[in-house]
């Protein structure tokens, strides 16, 4: 198995898309004869494209049957909220420009519950087929600034046509919140600081954002916890566990299996460069 040097690249989107992209995300290298990677759990969606050439990609969140991957070729995919790891495999020449939604985006774009897309990836087709048309584009497009000021008119265009405001509040900001906090807040001090009933955070994160708040915040702490791992070689658990607010380090083992598949040491041992330099920009 061999991996080409990796390029990586963030961008931050047209102010007009910032209620709903929270960064576009470009990964360039060459897998050959193919990568098998497990992809930690990040807690955002993304649509994810291919430029230059078409990828021989596919993803599947764990639990679901290996059937019902989903392939990014020459169409573009929305890989759902998660509340799990998935699974990726990658061949040959890769060209990935990643669109990571902001948290209330996904029920924007699919026009209906976020629910539906919980730990799914789908083919954008079976959304919004103008995409379809932008992939064909983006594939006679050899930089990735290039490839992103082909794709933002129509990603502004789709947004601003199918935002639906018709919220009490929109939950954006506090989800915003939940991130300064590193997810570190329980739903009733949540509900508390926000002057709002804890039923009503429930349904609204379940319809705008796809799982609980509770499951939010875990997903975030977690995502805190690994960055704040892969910048210590030789960290200490109990202080991750104090830090991080764990009951003991039992249950940081727990958050480690739910979210990556493995043990804390097992998924350090293994970790795939592809994994990493997704997880240190996510």
């Amino acid at each position: 198995m061999k991996l080409a040097l990796m390029f990586t690249q963030v961008h931050l989107p047209h102010p007009a898309l910032r209620p709903f992209v929270k960064f576009y995300l470009v990964q360039q290298f060459n897998a050959t004869p193919g990568i098998s990677t497990v992809l930690s759990c990040k807690g955002l969606a993304a649509i994810q494209f291919s430029f230059k050439t078409p990828a021989v990609t596919s993803f599947y969140y764990h639990g679901t049957a290996p059937e019902d991957k989903v392939h990014l070729g020459e169409t573009p995919a929305i890989i759902g909220p998660p509340t799990t790891f998935g699974h990726a495999y990658f061949v040959g020449e890769q060209n990935l420009l990643a669109v990571a939604l902001q948290p209330t985006a996904t029920h924007h774009f699919i026009r209906e519950s976020a629910t539906a897309m919980t730990n799914r990836g789908i083919n954008v087709e079976l959304v919004e087929k103008e995409f379809n048309e932008v992939q064909e584009k983006l594939l006679g497009v050899a930089q990735s600034e290039v490839a992103i000021q082909l794709l933002e008119p129509h990603l502004i265009r789709f947004f601003h046509q199918n935002a639906s405001y018709a919220w009490k509040k929109d939950l954006s900001v506090i989800t915003n919140y939940i991130d300064q906090q590193m997810g570190l807040i329980g739903v009733e001090d949540l509900a508390n600081h926000f002057h709002l009933s804890r039923r009503w955070l429930e349904k609204q994160f379940k319809t705008q954002i796809g799982m609980s708040p509770k499951g939010y915040a875990r997903a975030i702490r977690f995502r805190n916890v690994l960055k704040h791992l892969y910048h210590m070689p030789q960290p200490s658990w109990m202080e991750v566990v104090a830090q991080f607010n764990y009951t003991d380090q039992s249950h940081l083992i727990k958050d480690f299996y739910q979210y990556t598949g493995s043990s804390p040491k097992e998924h350090f041992q293994s970790l795939h460069v592809v994994e990493q330099n997704i997880h240190q920009n996510f």
